[in-house]
């Protein structure tokens, strides 16, 4: 039987100044309790992994406090390290983590120093979190400054050492100062939601595998490769998806076995795949990380077991047994990882900024990362179509692969180059204007050092096709929207630029998005006022831009976030082990459905379309009578979960 693993509570283990400081100097453990926030609900899903999206600019209040005796951190050091614009600060750490999707911005204070240095008076045998927090809150209101200024509250005091944090949750309280900003990147991760990470130490080996997890040890607190476990490195992949900082172009569900192709962490194209294990909520994960410079470590794949609810537990496995450091557990080349559940992981290929692994799942036996790498697939243009002179090239690929389209019979004649994205997809523009008439071009991928052969030839025709104003489907004149509306629309040139402005403005830009094969394109819009709006839509292509479609006006509400009705399964009828469920909700709502009276099983999501329908396939269900429910979350709100829909699940 597999291992359980557990998500965690509580952790307490308070500790002396003198030791916050030795233990920051030695080996980064930080010495913290976590506090469980009672409102850690999964607000959102990502192909079924639960996710707490934690994006765009948040204020944060820095209070930096002295003692009625004077004694006190240092005021400019805890700055430097929250806010500063060194690489190492949590903000300029975050950033990065994120790629650009959560910025931290200091609260400004009218002592100019954008943070806060009031007197809290008496110092106290010992410091609480909820006292240091009152206080700080006391402190900001004396300056003006309301809960309504700020989305994360900092607190720094000199006491008995050790840190408090909530997660998930927007506070942090310091009892001391770290000699570096490491604290605050540890803290803050749990902020995101990510409690202790633990590892799979002294795995049974055989030859280059590594057998997990069953007769592997457990270390606690260890994670070389997380801040919250004590590592040095960015904010691994599973904390990112967590917070809402992939999507579906950078991490993927792998169901199929296979090759794939992963990107370095931070780097373009796939970043993470993960494996639904038969526990529920609980994962495979799999992130490559590269070489650094300077530093001994070579590239390897880190596998993570991850439970993933209201907040993520990972045990990361050591992937090279025999170094006690227990700071290199990455799968390196050549190395095989064989899972209790019969999933096996091998690492074909190495470079720079990419790996290639070969993953076997459902008992498949793993393909030979030697093997022949198949042809891409070409979708689009469709055979013998019209398309432009620039024409939009898309089709599937291995995912990661880095593709090539050429002229056909003429391969040095490289029509455009791009990399397919964890779910294989791809889509690029011609970079060179094809002669008008008939032409044809090729494909081939290439993955891990192999190339495929040439794909079959897709002809189609070259025509001078005019650039003409798109069409506005969704909303329809005199339609009700909410004030985060979704465009749809038509009639573009596949890959043009599409933009949405307010009528008559032309640069109130409230929605851009480029159109598919088809021409046709859907963006959400950006924040719309209560009241009449009207829009206007043009495309921009190849440096040159169309006349502005007719005013499309309707009005802007505040709709109610209700109960989503469940449209099928029907009552009492009966389905396969994966049903597929189907329902309306909020254009742009996203939808989750879980077991009945059991939230945290969640068993499908879906995102509702511009006409606010939406459809999840649900993961595999036993057999017998089952029940489920559906809730909407849009812009903050959540409704209430929709009334039960029973249904009887055959495998017949």
């Amino acid at each position: 039987m597999r291992k359980t693993l557990l998500t965690l509570s509580i952790f307490s283990a308070l500790f002396s100044p003198r030791l916050f400081s030795a233990e920051f100097q030695r080996n980064n453990l930080v010495s913290d309790e976590v506090i469980t926030q009672s409102n850690n609900e999964i607000l959102n899903t990502i192909y079924d992994i639960p996710v707490r999206p934690v994006t765009g600019t948040k204020r944060v209040l820095l209070v930096v406090a002295k003692w009625s005796d004077g004694s006190t951190t240092d005021p400019d050091v805890q700055w430097q390290q929250v806010f500063s614009s060194s690489p190492s600060s949590l903000r300029s750490f975050v950033k990065n983590s994120s790629q650009h999707k959560l910025l931290l911005e200091p609260v400004k204070t009218a002592n100019g120093k954008q943070m806060l240095t009031p007197d809290f008076g008496n110092k106290p045998a010992s410091c609480g979190m909820s006292d240091m927090l009152t206080r700080a809150k006391a402190s900001a209101a004396a300056e003006g400054i309301t809960p309504a200024d700020y989305d994360y509250l900092f607190v720094a005091v000199k006491c008995q050492g050790g840190a408090l944090a909530n997660v998930p949750g927007q506070n942090i309280v310091l009892f001391g100062q770290g000699s570096s900003s490491h604290v605050w990147l540890h803290e803050f991760g749990h902020n995101l939601g990510t409690s202790h990470p633990d590892m799979y130490v002294n795995c049974p080996t055989n030859g280059d595998r590594v057998e997990t997890p069953e007769k592997c040890d457990v270390k606690t607190i260890k994670d070389p490769g997380d801040p919250v476990g004590g590592g040095k490195s960015p904010y691994p992949a599973i904390t990112r998806a967590f917070a809402g900082w992939f999507d579906n172009s950078t991490m993927a569900e792998i169901t199929k076995s296979g090759r794939y192709g992963i990107s370095s962490l931070g780097e373009p194209g796939p970043q993470l795949y993960f494996i639904k294990l038969p526990q529920q909520n609980n994962y495979m994960t799999l992130e490559y990380r590269k070489q650094v410079s300077g530093q001994s470590a070579s590239g390897g794949i880190w596998v993570r077991y991850s439970t993933i609810g209201g907040i993520v537990k990972s045990t990361l496995v050591n992937g090279s047994p025999n170094d006690a450091s227990l700071n290199n557990p990455q799968l390196v080349q050549g190395k095989t990882l064989i899972d209790a559940d019969g999933i096996i992981i091998k690492v074909c290929s190495i470079n720079l900024n990419s790996a290639v692994v070969s993953v076997a799942v459902n008992g498949d036996p793993v393909i030979d990362c030697a093997a022949s790498v198949e042809t891409p697939m070409i979708e689009s243009p469709e055979k013998n179509i019209k398309v432009t002179y620039k024409p939009l090239f898309s089709g599937t690929a291995i995912p990661g692969a880095e593709i090539n389209i050429v002229k056909s019979h003429s391969p040095g004649t490289l029509l455009a180059k791009t990399t397919a994205d964890s779910n294989g997809s791809w889509s690029v523009l011609s970079s060179i204007a094809l002669p008008l008439g008939k032409y044809s071009v090729s494909a081939r991928q290439l993955i891990g050092g192999k190339h495929s052969s040439w794909s079959a030839n897709q002809p189609f025709v070259v025509e001078d096709l005019s650039l003409n104003s798109p069409t506005i489907v969704i909303p329809g004149k005199n339609d009700e929207t909410t004030p985060l509306p979704i465009f749809q629309g038509s009639g573009a040139l596949p890959g043009a630029e599409v933009f949405i402005a307010k009528s008559y403005h032309p640069s109130f830009i409230v929605a851009s998005t480029v159109a598919d094969a088809k021409g046709n394109w859907q963006v959400a819009s950006s924040r719309l006022p209560l009241g009449r709006f009207s829009v206007s839509v043009r495309q921009k292509f190849d440096g040159k831009s169309s006349a502005w479609s007719e005013n499309i006006a309707f009005t802007v509400e505040s709709l109610p976030v209700s109960q989503t009705p469940i449209f099928s399964p029907q009552e009492n009828a009966t389905t396969g082990r994966m049903p597929e469920v189907t329902g309306t909700a909020l254009p742009g709502a996203r939808v989750i459905i879980v077991k009945s009276g059991s939230p945290a099983t969640v068993l499908g999501s879906a995102t509702a379309d511009a006409n606010g329908a939406w459809s999840s396939k649900l993961t595999t269900l036993p057999l017998g009578a089952y029940s489920i429910s559906a809730r909407q979350t849009f812009d903050g709100k959540t409704s209430s979960w929709s009334v039960n829909r029973k249904f009887y699940v055959s495998d017949k």
